[in-house]
């Protein structure tokens, strides 16, 4: 196996231990934060992934959960990329984590609840608090650090799928082509529909008032007074 195949098999082993660790993780596992320590952990690793899962955690806060999706990405550009050099795709999957760590640093408040559940000590780790709240932020402001990381995030994935700028504006302008002509037949399918519809609900309205003006008609043409009974004479029974 070449060295890079073999690089990308124990890349996929540890993106698969690291993502066991995180998925299973509980701070009760941790002595630091709890004394004494659970005697089992309940981590799927053992102590070892209940420690790494708290280091990653500390470090880089909820983004902690990409870190198994960027070492099975970098194990699949190593196993089955097979273009140009591999290794520069590490780099873009690991300035999407920044971006992400920054993001997640900006909008805190949407993951106070996550951040409390896991004792973080910021939605970003310490990584998130000092480049981004303390540097970033600090520096640049809350916008000028969210355009700074939504960019990032965005030249990463360019940069990782390898698609120009111009062919992802086509795209999107032809996926909005077909959605709006998609929307128009629709509407306008509906609108025919209605027009049906309303068509046999005016012919019904209609066909009623003509049977009431005919039903009204015909019980004006009877007439009013009692009707009598003819009389019956009775058989003649004369020899």
């Amino acid at each position: 196996m070449a060295p890079a195949g073999a690089a990308g098999v124990l890349l996929a082993v540890l993106g698969l231990l690291v993502l066991l660790s995180l998925i299973s993780y509980d701070p009760a596992d941790v002595s630091f934060l709890q004394v004494p320590a659970r005697a089992a952990p309940a981590n799927f690793i053992g102590p070892a992934g209940a420690y790494l899962a708290f280091v990653l955690l500390l470090t880089l806060g909820v983004t902690a959960y990409l870190t198994p999706v960027i070492l099975l990405a970098q194990s699949a550009f190593l196993l089955f990329y097979r273009r140009g050099a591999r290794w520069p795709k590490f780099c873009w999957l690991l300035l999407g984590l920044v971006s992400c760590l920054l993001l997640a640093q900006l909008h805190g408040a949407a993951w106070a609840g996550v951040s409390a559940r896991l004792n973080l000590p910021a939605p970003g780790g310490l990584a998130g608090y000092w480049l981004g709240t303390r540097a970033l932020i600090a520096w640049l402001g809350p916008m000028g650090a969210g355009l700074l990381a939504g960019g990032g995030l965005l030249a990463a994935l360019l940069l990782l799928t390898e698609l120009e700028p111009s062919a992802v504006a086509g795209a999107v302008a032809g996926a909005w082509r077909w959605t709006s002509d998609r929307a128009t037949e629709w509407l306008a399918a509906r609108r025919e529909q209605n027009s049906v519809r309303d068509t046999q609900n005016e012919l019904r309205e209609r066909s009623n008032r003509r049977l009431k003006q005919w039903s009204e008609a015909q019980a004006e043409a009877k007439p009013s007074g009692p009707r009598v009974r003819p009389a019956v004479l009775p058989p003649d029974r004369t020899p």
